[in-house]
């Protein structure tokens, strides 16, 4: 597979230094984490370890060398010792770097993690956001490009084998049927490098990469398992980064060390109905909508540091090139990147997959007279959605998960109340799509003002006068309270 610096560089990055409990230790005596590390142990055979992690460790000491000189600016001229940067500041400054835009290649990128890596004393963060980085739209950027460049030069390469053919221009009389006949071959060479090796196998890198599924980023959320066993942003993203026995393994395990939190619930279900156990399913569905709590884990972001923006041509533009970097402006750089991403969401994909069988099983036991039953599949379906609407951190993303789910239950489920002759049950889900009508009206002003927002004010943004991501989340919390969206119901 062709990954190219993200394995090499990743892999460098894991064996910087030794986590604590020595190379065989499993993640703090978890059976699950070890069961996933023996999975996953094999190192790529392209990556080339021993020259190549030479080239990273003076990569890593070039950033560390580039952040101390950095911070030590305006102690020239005297005796005083220049001041090492903190894990934290070459942190915010890798993920700075990582923005789509910025100048910096992934490889400085890399090498500002290692660097902090080796100098932090919690490193199970900074394991989750590297893996987060690269799955990011940077990576993909750079690796689609690679890959356009080996899509054009094996369709070159197999064009020219057709031209060698003997017989390729014998019937051609004159320069239209020339032309014609160029212009079928280099057709067929396009289709035919679609489909070979090469191109196929930087497809699946990029697909892997773009859904976190990749060795490196599996290998990174263990790594950070190994320093920290019950750090719960590792477990997450593990969850639907993993198959079969291990996968279940990874959800039980999240689930336990997360108990007043719906999510874990719902991947259960979701694991639960892709087996085709939907009672199953249902009956971790209903545990979750009980829970009083609905809780993401983001990848982490440091809220202390020392950066200055890089002298970056998008940066010059707004005056900040040079300045202080506020932690509300990286926030909201990481933020605005991650959502880049949001179409590759296997969370998303999963919750999304879980409700649609739901739906459908409603409509088989409605159509087998079952009116119960339909009612249990649906009302588990519309609850779980307005879980979602209430998650923390509040997410756009996930508000809008939460909303498709309501809608998918929505209707069916009315219909079903009026077959029961449930009247109750009917006005009470009328007063909820009235609020809910007042609430999505907000949503959308939220999401209109927040864009406006980012328009017009970028340069206050970067320079943290204002604070986007904490005032729409605060917006989206004031706007559930005030349709009584707000709490478990």
């Amino acid at each position: 597979m062709r990954l190219a610096f993200v394995t090499v560089l990743s892999a460098a990055v894991l064996t910087c230094q030794e986590p604590r409990g020595g190379a065989n230790a499993a993640a703090g005596e978890s059976d699950s984490a070890g069961q996933i590390r023996e999975h996953r142990e094999e190192t790529p055979a392209s990556a080339g370890p021993d020259k190549r992690r030479a080239t990273v460790s003076a990569d890593g000491q070039r950033a560390s060398a580039s952040a101390d000189k950095e911070t030590s600016a305006g102690h020239v001229g005297t005796q005083a010792a220049p001041k090492e940067p903190h894990a934290e500041d070459l942190w915010a400054k890798a993920l700075l770097l990582a923005v789509p835009g910025m100048e910096a290649p992934m490889t400085e990128v890399v090498a500002l993690f290692r660097a902090a890596i080796e100098r932090a004393e919690n490193k199970a963060p900074l394991y989750v956001s590297l893996a987060d980085v690269l799955s990011g739209p940077k990576v993909l950027h750079e690796m689609l490009d690679e890959l356009a460049e080996d899509y054009e030069r094996e369709t070159v390469k197999t064009f020219t084998a057709e031209l060698m053919k003997e017989d390729l221009v014998s019937d051609a009389d004159d320069e239209d049927a020339t032309i014609e006949l160029l212009r079928k071959t280099w057709q067929r060479s396009l289709h035919a490098t679609a489909r070979g090796k090469t191109v196929q196998k930087g497809i699946e890198a990029v697909t892997e990469t773009a859904t976190g599924e990749s060795d490196v980023s599996i290998g990174l959320y263990l790594a950070a398992l190994k320093e920290n066993p019950r750090y719960l942003p590792a477990w997450y993203a593990l969850c639907f980064r993993t198959e079969g026995e291990q996968q279940k393994e990874v959800v039980r395990r999240f689930a336990q060390l997360d108990p007043q939190n719906a999510i874990p619930c719902y991947f259960q279900a979701a694991i639960e109905a892709q087996d085709g156990r939907l009672q199953a399913a249902l009956v971790y569905v209903q545990k979750g909508n009980a829970r009083p709590v609905v809780r993401l884990y983001p990848p982490p972001v440091p809220d202390r540091f020392t950066l200055r923006f890089p002298d970056d041509k998008e940066l010059r533009k707004y005056g900040v090139a040079g300045k202080p970097c506020p932690p509300s402006a990286l926030e909201f750089l990481t933020h605005a990147t991650r959502r880049l991403m949001s179409w590759a969401d296997s969370v998303h994909e999963a919750l999304l997959g879980l409700a649609r069988c739901f739906v459908d099983e409603a409509k088989k036991c409605r159509d087998a007279g079952d009116l119960r039953k339909a009612s249990c599949y649906l009302e588990a379906t519309r609850q779980m959605g307005l879980a979602l609407l209430r998650v923390e951190p509040p997410d756009p993303d996930q508000v809008i998960i939460g909303a498709l789910i309501r809608s998918f239950a929505r209707e069916p489920l009315m219909a079903v109340y009026r077959e029961i002759g449930d009247s109750r049950a009917q006005a009470s889900l009328e007063d909820e799509n009235r609020r809910y009508a007042a609430l999505k009206k907000r949503m959308f002003e939220i999401f209109d003002r927040s864009k406006a927002a980012q328009d017009a004010d970028i340069r206050a943004i970067l320079e943290g006068r204002r604070r986007p991501v904490a005032e729409s989340r605060e917006l989206m919390r004031r706007a559930l309270k005030e349709t009584r969206f707000h709490a478990a119901r």
